[in-house]
């Protein structure tokens, strides 16, 4: 009998320690399949971003792809979504105390936040001869861990060559949720070296206070604001994307078009012309049967747009604009753009 929990914390930071010990020791009852009360074989703990799950795009992937791996490989899994960011560093490290005695290919802890690792937390990775760690986002290495890089410099300077071509459209809008990530930095420069011709620039957001990855009603608040300077937003900002879509859903004729991220949003709006598409169920899927392999997870995993795992997807109604045969030779350019930026970092 294999298990799934789902767990969305919301208790004060001083619980947290208590919650992980009592998963913890229910360990070796949640599996009733094993008689001898002992511990099942394979654990699989997700930690997602703040308020992640039910983004319909990243986190979700992340959990599509466990889930499928786990039913395939027989683990249990559990996934948090932490309430906060103080929530999921303080968790991943506690995680990797708790179940440092688990052999490696018997518990992976996958946390989908880089900001989540902490230098306390890499010195416990180190030392750590039990469970594996995944992180993702990360084109760091980390001894004890895996690392896996999903660049976004090649789809978004396709995308932003895209939205240049666009009628109507000359001035686009970054909303950077995080400008210190890395992974965000590179998206971010290779949307304004594709979009030539038109002016892209980072839309001045004040998140104050929440986070920007969760904040979909500010962004819905700030929506008209936002179309009377801006006919293109470039969302790098999560779940909050939902608040963009929402406001064009409700106002077609007098907004501005958004590029999706990470997955397919033109299924919510229908201003969404092209999404920039991260395949994170394929990724994890891929991550858990390589756990699992006989040669293990290696130091570090990348997954830009060359392997098929990142790619932009034209929305149904703009096929006419960007035909198959202009989107192939744009790919393949943007390939080569990527392997240039990276070559050169």
């Amino acid at each position: 009998m294999i298990y799934s929990v789902t767990i969305r914390l919301r208790h004060k930071r001083g619980t947290i320690a208590s919650l992980v010990l009592a998963l913890v020791l229910s360990c070796g009852c949640i599996n009733h399949a094993n008689s001898d009360n002992t511990l099942p074989e394979r654990y699989i703990i997700a930690l997602y971003g703040v308020n992640g799950l039910g983004d319909r795009g990243y986190n979700d992937g992340i959990c599509r792809g466990i889930e499928k791996a786990a039913a395939q490989h027989r683990c249990d899994t559990w996934h948090l979504t932490p309430g906060d960011m103080d929530e999921g560093r303080m968790l991943l490290q506690l995680l990797v105390e708790e179940f440092s005695e688990f052999g490696d290919r018997n518990c992976l802890i996958v946390t989908a936040d880089v900001g989540y690792v902490t230098p306390e937390s890499l010195k416990l990775i180190e030392r750590s001869t039990g469970c594996r760690i995944l992180i993702l986002e990360s084109r760091e290495s980390h001894a004890g861990a895996c690392t896996v890089n999903m660049p976004l410099y090649g789809a978004s300077w396709m995308a932003g060559r895209m939205a240049a071509s666009m009628d109507g459209v000359s001035k686009a809008g970054i909303i950077c949720a995080r400008p210190e990530y890395p992974q965000l930095q590179d998206a971010v420069k290779g949307f304004i070296c594709g979009a030539k011709g038109i002016d892209a620039a980072m839309a001045e957001i004040d998140f104050a206070g929440s986070d920007p990855f969760d904040s979909a009603d500010l962004l819905y608040r700030l929506s008209p604001e936002l179309k009377k300077e801006y006919q293109m937003i470039f969302p790098l900002c999560g779940g909050s994307t939902q608040g963009l879509l929402s406001y064009c859903r409700e106002n077609p004729e007098a907004s501005f078009y958004t590029i999706g991220i990470d997955s397919d949003l033109s299924r919510y709006c229908e201003r969404v012309p092209f999404s920039i598409i991260k395949n994170m169920e394929d990724v994890l899927f891929q991550c858990v049967g390589r756990w699992l392999s006989k040669e293990g997870l290696p130091a570090h995993i990348e997954y830009g747009m060359s392997s098929g795992n990142v790619e932009v997807v034209v929305s149904g109604s703009y096929k006419t604009m960007f035909p198959e045969e202009l989107i192939g030779k744009l790919t393949e350019e943007a390939i080569e753009k990527e392997k240039e930026y990276e070559s050169a970092m």
